[in-house]
């Protein structure tokens, strides 16, 4: 599913990953360890298509990056690290946003939707706007954007930020669940 291979990237003149290669297959579950400034994010957001190496080179579902970087960000779920959410609109207007931009069919999305709610235990705050929400109900509906689309990869950077226990317990079941379709999560 990711082919990462020999990738140098350098903020201005440092060095923030030096050669770094890997691969993830289908139905793996990877994490990322290391300190702060390790590259955690960084290595992240080249899979995303949101940065590009300065040498080295990456592919996703066997498309190279970043030259195909709009095809795979179709395959992809991301959830950043600090993301900024329209707070001016209601967890159910986010969602719809987010899955409309990923081109899914209306009843689908829909239905995803109330399903993708329920689980998280934000069907009663759907209609409720985003400024409302706290840090881990803003953290349920960055991963329930990610979702909507069913991507073959999922791209999570600090996933468990902000969720209490229960909520933590269900991201990581939820993750084994995909994992077991054959889903990618790094």
């Amino acid at each position: 599913m990711v082919e990462f291979n020999g990738v140098v990237f350098c903020y201005d003149r440092t060095e923030v990953l030096h050669e770094i290669s890997f691969s993830l297959g289908k139905g793996e579950v990877v994490g990322l360890l290391g300190p702060n400034g390790a590259g955690k994010s960084t290595t992240i957001k080249i899979i995303a298509g949101i940065l590009a190496a300065n040498a080295g080179t990456i592919s996703v579902a066997g498309l190279p990056l970043p030259e195909r970087a709009v095809d795979v960000k179709q395959r992809i779920g991301y959830v950043p690290e600090a993301a900024v959410l329209f707070e001016s609109l209601t967890g159910q207007e986010f969602l719809e946003l987010s899955g409309r931009l990923h081109d899914v069919e209306e009843e689908t999305l829909q239905a995803r939707i109330r399903d993708i709610l329920e689980t998280f235990g934000l069907s009663s705050d759907r209609v409720s706007r985003l400024d409302t929400y706290s840090k881990g109900m803003r953290q349920k509906i960055l991963i329930a954007a990610a979702l909507l689309h069913n991507p073959d990869l999922l791209l999570l950077d600090e996933p468990l930020s902000g969720l209490d226990v229960n909520a933590a317990i269900l991201i990581k079941d939820l993750i084994a669940a995909l994992a077991a379709e054959g889903k990618t999560i790094l």
